[in-house]
């Protein structure tokens, strides 16, 4: 009964104003509304931001992310020249990826070796892994190389770049919802 009150006297009001016509109806929603045009606008954007924030990155997504980062790797230090030791790598790299928690990718594991004396190894999503001749270097053995390659494979297996993205599309959602609110609301 009580709640039949309440609920009267707003269904009378949307009653006439739906009776009023649609220019009538804007002029009273605004009104009777908190809610105005452009802060509605805002949390639509905010929300798009948000939804894609947290959507998966498919595995051919993946891919042409991975090769993107690999480009970047690429333009920073060039591939070492020896084809025979870049298919032993692959081969290692490939018996190391058959027992890994993802052995099929949307287009498989790549190894190359960088020229450069540092000491490293990279991963980039989508199956791109890196070592360079320094590293190579200071590996006694086979075992070295396959434990080394599969730490690299095991940062693609589990997602790892794929996480940092999306960590810093929601950083940037929240970046966003932050200047739509101090542009709404001040500082």
């Amino acid at each position: 009964m009580r709640t039949q009150r309440k609920i009267l006297p707003w269904v009378c009001t949307l009653l006439i104003l739906g009776l009023l016509g649609c220019a009538t109806l804007e002029e009273q929603i605004d009104a009777i509304s908190p809610v105005k045009v452009s802060d509605a606008e805002a949390a639509v954007k905010v929300g798009k931001i948000l939804r894609d924030s947290f959507a998966d990155i498919n595995e051919e997504e993946e891919y042409y992310i991975g090769r993107a980062v690999s480009a970047l790797i690429l333009s920073k230090y060039p591939v070492y020249n020896d084809k025979s030791l870049i298919q032993y790598i692959s081969t290692v790299g490939q018996a190391v990826v058959v027992h890994s928690d993802r052995p099929e990718i949307y287009s498989g594991y790549h190894f190359l070796i960088l020229d450069t004396n540092e000491v490293n190894a990279l991963s980039a999503p989508g199956g791109f892994i890196f070592i360079t001749k320094g590293l190579l270097q200071r590996c006694k053995d086979e075992e070295m190389i396959a434990a080394i390659l599969a730490h690299e494979v095991g940062h693609v297996a589990a997602k790892h770049g794929l996480q940092s993205i999306k960590k810093s599309r929601l950083v940037d959602a929240f970046a966003i919802i932050g200047q739509e609110a101090t542009q709404r609301y001040g500082s």
